[in-house]
């Protein structure tokens, strides 16, 4: 089984204003083969120069990676490169390709993509090995969370306090590991409220995944009919 819960494809302009601090949160099965990334649109009309370096590498010793930029593609991490120059109007991406071990637990991978000096974006890859039993807070994650009510049958609120404003992904995943909700949005510092309707949810117990720019908070929601 292969479960991708979030893949997004993010098309950056000439300004560069795409959401900064991306992460990309996926769950997979022992010895299976998942990949993910951004795609690049250069929408101004000068050539886009973009350069990228590994800043984090935090792996399961038997999990195999490899990155591909535009075509070309690197056995392991590498620790730097440069993407091909994007003529105005040009599409390129960078994808993280991994092939899973015999090891159940967590990879964090964390690139930053610039334009010359300028830091534009870091990408954050969290593979989960093993199922969404495998992912645990990544640290001591400061934002809280707070699930009612629980046991729910037409309807859960997700109280979020946040320590500050935060880009939060919100992922919901079904006792037989499928994706059946997700949710990204800017969220301001506080007391912060994400409802979701379980009335169409069969009984069970899912799990809930909020990553925010502080970490990862994992939650149980169990739906009742």
């Amino acid at each position: 089984m292969l479960l991708v819960v979030l893949c997004n494809h993010n098309a950056i302009a000439q300004t560069y204003s795409f959401t900064p601090s991306q992460t990309y949160l996926a769950v997979v099965d022992t010895n299976q083969l998942n990949f993910n990334g951004i795609e690049i649109t250069n929408t101004g009309s000068q050539n886009l120069d973009l350069t990228w370096k590994l800043i984090l590498k935090d792996t399961l010793i038997d999990s195999e990676f490899d990155l591909c930029n535009s075509g070309i593609c690197f056995n392991t991490l590498p620790v730097s490169g440069a993407m091909p120059t994007l003529l105005p109007g040009d599409i390129g991406w960078l994808k993280l390709h991994m092939f899973s071990g015999k090891t159940m637990g967590i990879n964090t991978i964390k690139y930053v993509l610039k334009n010359g000096t300028t830091q534009v974006d870091t990408l954050t890859f969290i593979i989960s090995v093993g199922g969404v039993t495998a992912i645990k807070e990544l640290k001591n994650v400061k934002d809280k969370v707070v699930v009612y009510p629980n046991p729910s049958n037409s309807e859960t609120t997700i109280q979020l306090n946040l320590l500050e404003s935060s880009e939060v992904i919100l992922t919901s995943i079904n006792p037989l590991g499928q994706c059946v909700y997700k949710e990204m949005a800017n969220y301001n510092a506080g007391l912060n409220s994400i409802k979701i309707d379980t009335e169409q949810y069969p009984s069970g117990i899912y799990t809930l995944i909020i990553s925010t720019k502080n970490g990862v908070i994992t939650k149980k929601l169990t739906v009742t009919k």
